[in-house]
């Protein structure tokens, strides 16, 4: 990784939407054109309100069901299916 985009101890990125937003401004990305990787429905949630394409993935910690009923653009169920996608969109 060259750049990592997290939350901050000030307060002042306290929700997955500023540390995104952080990150667009910080890279100069055109949120069509970047993908947003999560394994949580907020990690689906936050890339839909910016505007990103959603995968999510089910090997990390949501519940069953939980990424399905955020409606991402794509969810992988291996590391392999990940990097298909990503590669192949």
């Amino acid at each position: 990784f060259s750049f990592f985009a997290c939350a901050s101890l000030d307060k002042s990125r306290d929700s997955k939407e500023k540390v995104l937003k952080y990150l667009i401004d910080e890279l100069n990305l055109n949120p069509k054109e970047a993908v947003m990787v999560g394994d949580r429905k907020f990690d689906v949630a936050s890339a839909r309100d910016m505007g990103i394409t959603a995968v999510g993935v089910s090997f990390g910690y949501a519940q069953k069901g939980e990424l399905e009923a955020e409606n991402p653009d794509f969810i992988a169920k291996t590391v392999a299916e990940l990097k298909e996608y990503l590669l192949n969109p």
